[in-house]
Order: structure tokens, then sequence, then C-alpha cells
């Protein structure tokens, strides 16, 4: 990434590891929002992640088939990752899925081995 200082490169790869990394579940953390005691509560973040093959056979040996359940036809892959401060305003609520591109969630959308073949692939 290139930029100027102050122009969001750390956090892009902040955003990047948070929804990668093995801290995946931790979610948003103090620093993430902009005031977690604002009324109303504020709105959860949002972080879409998309990879696209853009011809075939680009992509690594092993990814297709380690990632079969999270493939589109069009041999994209989404993932989707939310988390937001639960009503107790202390409380980080974190939730992923992989999704299709209208966003509708994939049969095993929420296949625990699918996110962790990506930390793996990745």
């Amino acid at each position: 990434l290139l930029g100027e200082n102050g122009c969001g490169k750390s956090s892009v790869l902040s955003v990047l590891e948070r929804c990668l990394g093995t801290n995946c579940k931790e979610g948003v953390i103090e620093f993430d929002a902009h005031d977690f005691t604002a009324s109303p509560k504020p709105p959860p973040i949002e972080v879409e992640l998309f990879w696209a093959e853009t011809r075939e056979f680009v992509w690594p040996p092993g990814w297709n088939q380690a990632l079969a359940g999270a493939l589109t036809r069009n041999r994209e892959l989404r993932l989707r990752v939310r988390s937001g401060l639960e009503q107790d305003r202390r409380t980080v609520a974190t939730d992923w899925c992989f999704v299709d591109a209208r966003g509708r969630e994939l049969p095993q959308g929420r296949n625990p081995q699918l996110l962790s073949a990506i930390r793996r692939l990745s």
C-alpha cells in the first residue's frame, strides 16, 4: 500500500488482520468506534473481503478444493465480517459468513474450516 501519512494505510491492514487473523472473533475494539457511549448505539462495522480468480488456474494449487464450499459459480470468494456492540455496550458481538455476489449467505457459509483454509492459504 502506498500513500501519504495519515491516509489510512495502517487502518486497511488492521482490518485485514482482524478479519483474517487469529483475532477475527474478537471483533471491534475500543478504538474501532468513535464513541461507545453514543446514543443511539453506534451501528455495527461491516467489512466484506472479495477475491476473484481473473483467469483459470491462477490461484495456488489446493485453493479450489479447500474452499469449494465458499466459492461461487464465477470462482469468486466473499467473506463478510460484522462486529458491533451488544445492548450492554461492553460486549462486542462478531459474526462472519461467506456470501454470494448478492450478499446471500452460502449453504456452507459459516463453516469454520473454510475460514481456517483462508488463513492458511492467504
